[in-house]
């Protein structure tokens, strides 16, 4: 591998479906949050699946998760997480991972999801770091507010350039792994890029620039 950092999206990357989505349904079984918040987040899916989401203030709060304590979302994503291991997690994705990690290479995820959400997937792989969204706490209850705003298109980007460096690395260096167009001002910064299961556009671009395409359909780890 000439590649010396890796970086990998996760929802519908690494997953089949999105950490919120899980995370959220779990969330409303234990009463933590209203039913509005489900709706919400298929509206806010929907809109991320057409490219429609424009999600780059730097205010954006949650009123549903205002005054959780961070031990509650700390359970709730780990039995959510629990639950999509069994069913959701690529097995392409894990062995290529697997891969980088006996080559030595470092390997983050890289994803819009909050961070609280992915951080049990990350302890499961053993990579070596997350970049993500950063839930807001105050004596470790959730004010609702995201830190510095999500970490989506230009702003995921610009949070992986801050990791790249302090790495000592270049994107020249790196490779990264995402199923969205959303990221592809990411795609666009490393050497390698790689389109996963890419919805319409993404696989437009990809094919038309020679981008390597991996599809997989996802099945129990091995």
């Amino acid at each position: 591998m000439r590649e010396r950092l890796a970086l990998f999206d996760v929802d519908h990357t690494l997953i089949k479906r999105s950490t919120g989505e899980y995370f959220l349904a779990e969330a409303y079984r234990r009463r933590l949050v209203p039913l509005s918040m489900l709706v919400s987040a298929i509206g806010l899916y929907f809109r991320y699946f057409f490219g429609k989401l424009e999600w780059n203030t730097s205010d954006v709060v949650i009123d549903g998760f205002r005054g959780i304590p961070r031990g509650q979302f700390l359970a709730v994503a780990e039995t959510a997480f629990a639950k999509y291991k069994q069913d959701a997690l690529c097995a392409r994705l894990l062995g290529i991972i697997a891969d980088y990690k006996r080559e030595a290479i470092p390997v983050y995820l890289a994803s819009s999801s909050v961070d609280l959400f992915i951080q049990p997937l990350a302890d499961y792989l053993g990579v070596d770091g997350i970049v993500a969204s950063e839930l807001e706490f105050v004596d470790d209850i959730a004010t609702g507010g995201i830190v510095n705003g999500p970490a989506f298109g230009a702003e995921k980007l610009n949070r992986a350039r801050a990791l790249i460096s302090r790495l000592g690395l270049s994107g020249a260096d790196c490779a990264f792994y995402s199923d969205s167009v959303h990221d592809l001002p990411l795609l666009e910064a490393v050497a390698r890029p790689v389109a996963v299961n890419p919805d319409r556009r993404l696989k437009r671009i990809a094919r038309q620039r020679g981008w390597d395409i991996i599809r997989f359909a996802p099945t129990e780890p091995r």
